[in-house]
């Protein structure tokens, strides 16, 4: 119940739109969400707009017909799937613009690949679009729009990635072109649209699971961008953002990285026993391999944590129902930044107050 500013920009959801469509038509539900006056698309009008577009990639009258059709029902964009889109629309994603291949195009030339990239959200993955799209020039373009696109338009390259990053050899793909990282890197950094925050932060999860992922995003700036999200955040958002950090901190480029910055080790403290329980385990497990492989001693590691009552919450830990590898990195904590290995059975209660 509290009001909308004029300078919060909306964007639409329309990949989660499309999960709900697809869930009413499995399940013989009607929405007037999805209702329209207009009939199903026929195959000879798809063909035609593909035909128009495959002319003249820069078609922004055809690409918005042929994006209005696909948002107006799953049957629509299952149609247009099998009528060849994803290869046509590939094609404008691959187009070859008026400055070098190396630099992104003006706005007059970001619009039809941001009308291209929000059919594709539309439409359903299949391992044929996969192929289709997982080379340089698609992806290329794809971060172009995380860069420089409109926010509705970020939505739909993010949605995009999600579809594409399925395995590991399409995530090592994705993560290896030039700008997709930096692009969601700068999306968290730009952090007033909480929605592409969000879905920036499930994109990263998926594509940084390969370790040389996760190098690139750390050295793209990534453990930055998200340490200083991490104070003002709660729930699910902080809960995604310590499950990228620690997955971050699989490589030695993360490591360093949460070492180096003055305000990673407080803001992850803090998080201990706050958010929830797998937030908790998270937190510890960054705090465990950051503590294991900095070259810090055990005095500078207690002054970096101290009035933040970690000592007291590790304790608390020990005493609770905690799994059998957070209790083994709390032991290790202790042992490294306290120099406190101790009998757990004989150990002290925790303090009343954290």
């Amino acid at each position: 119940m509290q009001p909308l500013h004029q300078n919060h920009s909306l964007v639409p959801n329309n990949a989660l739109r499309s999960l709900i469509h697809q869930w009413c038509e499995s399940h013989s539900t009607t929405s007037d969400l999805f209702r329209s006056s207009t009939s199903p698309i026929d195959r000879p009008h798809i063909l035609l707009l593909l035909d128009r577009i495959q002319r003249d990639p820069a078609n922004v009258d055809a690409l918005s017909k042929l994006k209005s059709k696909a948002r107006e029902s799953t049957k629509n964009s299952r149609a247009i799937v099998d009528a060849g889109a994803v290869t046509v629309l590939s094609g404008v994603l691959s187009a070859p613009y008026p400055q070098d291949a190396r630099d992104p195009p003006d706005k007059a030339w970001l619009q039809p690949i941001e009308e291209a990239i929000a059919i594709l959200a539309y439409l359903p993955a299949s391992y044929n679009s996969r192929r289709a799209l997982i080379s340089p020039k698609p992806l290329r373009s794809i971060s172009w729009i995380l860069c420089m696109g409109s926010p509705p338009g970020m939505m739909s390259a993010i949605a995009v990635l999600d579809g594409l990053a399925s395995d590991k050899g399409a995530q090592i793909a994705i993560g290896s072109m030039a700008g997709v990282i930096d692009g969601l890197v700068a999306i968290l950094r730009r952090n007033g649209n909480q929605v592409l925050v969000n879905s920036s932060l499930r994109a990263l999860l998926g594509i940084c699971l390969p370790l040389r992922n996760r190098a690139r995003a750390a050295r793209a700036g990534a453990v930055a961008a998200l340490v200083e999200l991490l104070p003002d955040t709660s729930g699910g958002v902080a809960e995604h953002i310590l499950i990228v950090l620690e997955l971050l901190c699989g490589c030695a480029e993360g490591r360093a990285a949460v070492d180096d910055h003055a305000l990673a080790i407080p803001a992850i403290v803090k998080k201990i026993l706050r958010v929830s329980d797998s937030a908790t385990a998270n937190a510890v497990g960054i705090l465990w391999a950051v503590c294991r492989d900095s070259g810090r001693s055990s005095a500078a590691m207690r002054d970096r944590t101290g009035g933040l009552g970690l000592f007291g919450k590790l304790l608390l830990l020990l005493r609770r129902d905690v799994s059998p590898g957070t209790r083994h990195k709390v032991i290790d904590i202790l042992d490294k930044v306290y120099n406190a290995r101790m009998d757990l059975s004989s150990s002290p209660p925790p303090p009343a107050s954290l």
